[in-house]
């Protein structure tokens, strides 16, 4: 039998036919596809509900998922990615005056002030924020540490550099909050200043029929926020009371919401990050 011969042969094999099939492979098979079919209907119920919510519980929700993120005393000690490491060298100086928003348990925190930086970190999560301060305390360093969402709490002065850290601009619901956040800390940079954004990133954002059909029920019900495509939603916790919210970026996207904050990309390092200036005057 030649080699073409005996593929055919496996092939047809493999692919199966129906009178090939036992009974118990027929069950699993019915099996799996009512798993399929629940997986479709729960993610369709997870956007009607969560589009459905006020943004005060999307946020409670957000903040109890990252309380156990990098929830370990010892985080920190992994330090800085590769990616983060080019970009704190290329963009960042020390001795600069740095806003970390999203500074966890202290991940990104140790590695800024070892490189030299005065720090203002801002975290929602307060469990979280207080594995930083013991971290910080037995390292013998010092930052002044801030608790709550970053488009809510009082900004501390003017910086050199705002640094989203690991992905968080992608974890802000709602294009207008994120545009309005721009605009804010365009307000606090200094002369020079940058705003080192990390998100997920694509050619083109993910859509799904639970996407379109959680927009529908919000504008329905006239919440006070706007799921958006790019959203993406996941159940987190065993219990399915919390949920993991994400928005992947395109980054014709990044530049617009850039533009309606009064900034503008001065560089671009797909797919983890962009670096936005304040916008320089037409002409």
């Amino acid at each position: 039998m030649n080699s073409a011969s005996l593929a055919a042969r496996c092939g047809s094999r493999s692919a199966g036919v129906p009178g090939d099939i036992p009974r118990l492979g027929m069950l699993r098979e019915l099996g799996a596809r009512l798993g399929h079919a629940l997986v479709r209907v729960d993610r369709v119920l997870l956007h009607l509900d969560v589009a459905t919510r006020p943004l005060a519980d999307v946020k409670q929700a957000i903040r109890a998922y990252w309380s156990t993120f990098n929830d370990h005393p010892d985080q920190w000690r992994a330090g800085l990615m590769g990616w983060e490491q080019r970009l704190l060298h290329r963009w960042v100086r020390p001795g600069d005056r740095l806003l970390l928003i999203g500074c966890g348990s202290g991940r990104e925190l140790h590695a800024m002030l070892e490189y030299g930086c005065e720090v203002v970190g801002i975290e929602p999560s307060g469990e979280t924020l207080d594995i930083a301060r013991a971290a910080l305390g037995r390292a013998g360093r010092s930052a002044v540490l801030v608790e709550g969402f970053v488009e809510d709490v009082d900004l501390p002065g003017i910086f050199d550099v705002c640094w989203f850290s690991y992905f968080s601009y992608s974890y802000i619901p709602d294009r207008r909050r994120r545009e309005a956040l721009l605009r804010r800390l365009s307000e606090h940079l200094g002369p020079g200043g940058r705003v080192v954004l990390t998100c997920l990133s694509q050619s083109s954002p993910p859509r799904s029929p639970a996407l379109a059909i959680g927009r529908a029920a919000g504008r329905i019900a006239r919440t006070d926020w706007e799921m958006a495509p790019g959203d993406e939603l996941s159940r987190a916790t065993p219990a399915y009371r919390v949920f993991h919210y994400q928005h992947v970026f395109s980054p014709a996207e990044v530049a617009r919401e850039a533009e309606a904050g009064g900034l503008e990309v001065a560089a671009a390092h797909p797919p983890e990050a962009f670096v936005l200036q304040i916008a320089r005057p037409a002409g």
